[in-house]
């Protein structure tokens, strides 16, 4: 049986007070001792008592965590895996472009009439991809 509070903020009890008596008096009447020898009696016992529960709850408490852990660790693997299956459908859309750099200026293109010349594989002037023909286009 495990205790339902923490027993290490247990109160030890006062068993020298009168409310105790009874608990007290089958002590002396049965082993007679006096009533300060049964109150240390009680005490010891109680004490003894705690500490099983301490270890107890000690013991218990430490499942509980190890239960939290693996309970966490199998939540953690279950969305990898749904990432990693994901990342497997759209392979596309996690791609690695974080290491290409943002132009800051914009490109300078050939004149499209250069541009339809090359396309239908005729001869371009040099002229229209120099820094000068493009200033004149």
């Amino acid at each position: 049986m495990l205790p339902m509070q923490n027993p290490h903020n247990a109160i030890q009890p006062d068993y020298g007070t009168d409310c105790f008596t009874p608990t007290r008096q089958p002590l002396v009447v049965n082993f007679g001792i006096s009533h300060e020898e049964a109150v240390h009696c009680l005490l010891e016992i109680w004490m003894v008592q705690n500490q099983l529960e301490c270890q107890e709850w000690d013991i218990w408490q430490e499942a509980e965590a190890d239960e939290a852990r693996q309970e966490q660790e199998h939540i953690l693997q279950e969305e990898e895996a749904v990432h990693q299956e994901e990342r497997k459908k759209n392979c596309s859309k996690f791609l690695p472009f974080n290491d290409i750099k943002v132009a800051s200026t914009i490109p300078i293109m050939p004149s499209p009439h250069a541009l339809r010349k090359l396309w239908k594989g005729k001869y371009v002037e040099l002229d229209y991809f120099t820094n000068k023909g493009l200033a004149e286009a």
